[in-house]
Parts: C-alpha cells; sequence; structure tokens
C-alpha cells in the first residue's frame, strides 16, 4: 500500500479514537470540581433571590436529579449518549443552548476549512510530486527547511505575524468575516443565507462585491490555517514519490535511457 494512502486511512481511524481519549481525559479534569460548584452550572437565573435553604435544596435536587454524584464511567457515558441525541446542554457564558449556538456559528468555520483545503491539498500534492523527483538539490533543501519551518511554528504565532505585516503595516488584508459595510446587507430582509458561506451566498443573491470581500477576509486565515497541513502532505507526497523512483520499472525506464521528464 502507498504511503500516502496509508497515512491517510490512519488519520481517519485516528479521529474517533483521539476525540472518545481527549473528552474522557476533560470529563475526567471536569469531575474534579466539587459536586456542588458543578451543580451551580444548572441554576436558574433567578436563583441568586432564592433564601440559603431554598437554595441548598434546590443544589441537592440538580446533584441527584442530573447524576453528579456518580461513578465517573456511568457519567461519562450518560454525557456521551445525550451528546449523540442532540442533548448538548445550556451555556450559562453564551446564555444559549449550546447546539444551536454551535449550528448558528458553523458557517464561518466550515468556509474557513473549505478554502484552507483548497490552498493545502493540490499545492501539497503538487510540491511533494516536484521536490520528491530531485532529492537532496537545493530545491529539495529549501523545501523541507520551509516545511520544518511551518510544521514548528505555532498557527497563532503564524496569524499574528500575518496581521502585523499585511494588515498593520501593507493594509492589503483585514481581520474579520466581512466589511462593516456590508454588515447591513447581510442582516436585511432581502439576503437569504443559503449555504452560511458569504462567499457562495453573495453571488446567489446576486452580491459580487460580498463575495470578493470575503475571499478578501478569508485570505490570511486560510493561508495560516493550511500551512501546517501543506507542510505535512507535501512531505509525505515527496517520501511517496521517492519510494516511487526506485522501483524496478523506473529503474529499468532510466536504464533504456528514458528522459526523466517522459517518465513522470
Amino acid at each position: 500500500m502507498p504511503p500516502f494512502l496509508k497515512y491517510f486511512i490512519r488519520r481517519i481511524l485516528y479521529i474517533p479514537v483521539s476525540l472518545i481519549i481527549i473528552t474522557m481525559v476533560l470529563y475526567g479534569f471536569i469531575m474534579l470540581t466539587p459536586v456542588e460548584e458543578r451543580a451551580t452550572l444548572y441554576l436558574p437565573v433567578k436563583a441568586g433571590r432564592m433564601t440559603t435553604k431554598a437554595l441548598a435544596n434546590l443544589t441537592e435536587r440538580l446533584i441527584v436529579e442530573h447524576g453528579l454524584r456518580d461513578p465517573y464511567p456511568v457519567q461519562y457515558v450518560s454525557w456521551a449518549v445525550s451528546l449523540v441525541k442532540g442533548e448538548w446542554g445550556y451555556s450559562p457564558l453564551l446564555q444559549d443552548e449550546v447546539l444551536p449556538t454551535l449550528l448558528r456559528r458553523s458557517g464561518p468555520t466550515l468556509e474557513l476549512t473549505f478554502y484552507s483545503m483548497l490552498f493545502f491539498i493540490p499545492f501539497g500534492i503538487i510540491t511533494g510530486l516536484k521536490v520528491g523527483r530531485f532529492k537532496n538539490s537545493r530545491f529539495d533543501n529549501l523545501f523541507r527547511f520551509f516545511a520544518f519551518t511551518s510544521i514548528s511554528l505555532p498557527q497563532f504565532v503564524l496569524g499574528i505575524l500575518l496581521l502585523d505585516v499585511f494588515y498593520i503595516g501593507l493594509h492589503w488584508f483585514q481581520p474579520g468575516r466581512n466589511d462593516y459595510i456590508f454588515s447591513a446587507v447581510i442582516t436585511s430582509e432581502n439576503y437569504r443565507a443559503f449555504t452560511g458561506f458569504l462567499t457562495i451566498d453573495g453571488l446567489l443573491n446576486g452580491r459580487l462585491d460580498l463575495t470578493l470581500d470575503a475571499l478578501r477576509h478569508l485570505v490570511l486565515p486560510a493561508f495560516s490555517l493550511g500551512l501546517l497541513n501543506w507542510a505535512t502532505l507535501a512531505r509525505v507526497a515527496r517520501v511517496s514519490t521517492i519510494e516511487e523512483y526506485h522501483q524496478q520499472h523506473i529503474l529499468a525506464a532510466k536504464a533504456r535511457g528514458i528522459p526523466a521528464q517522459s517518465i513522470a
């Protein structure tokens, strides 16, 4: 099996395993908090006007009702089942139900992820194929340097550097999702959010200016998010190309004098 395919399958299989491990660890940290403190998350807003005794009785009832004294495995399984059912609970910070709030804010996240993938997938494969043909060349060494730097540099640091250069210094790109002049357009009754992607909904609403503005705001975050994935994918494609170039049929073609460009 090619290394790239092995890497892809392995990454897909890691997703559910990583999700379970991470949530188990985070839930374990949450359980370190005293039960009474966790019960306050379920208290209604009017609880601040209750007497001390009434508040204590309500807190105890909430503890029993939500099983906050149950063993860790029981609480974690109960939480996981509720998560699958779509019962994600209430956020005191957002003052709203968690799942509807996430769904409302998923559009910008998915749009950013989509354009980040448009950047790193084709460029990662093309770069890896090109440098893999010229192993240990100056071009290959330069690529390895940039790939190592991209993987080592934290994304939030890269984002700050990009903002400092292209937003503060050159005024080419701006933070946020769109300019303030388009906020009235997005919130107007005539605007219809078909997909949640401003770049696509702008076209569907006949507002090319909104689409272009949204694309301009996506350049820096999409590049910052995709750079790490570009470096990882390009390195995998490079290794696959180098291994392929050492296969018997490739060596036979070279021995017969076929140019490298024709073999590729």
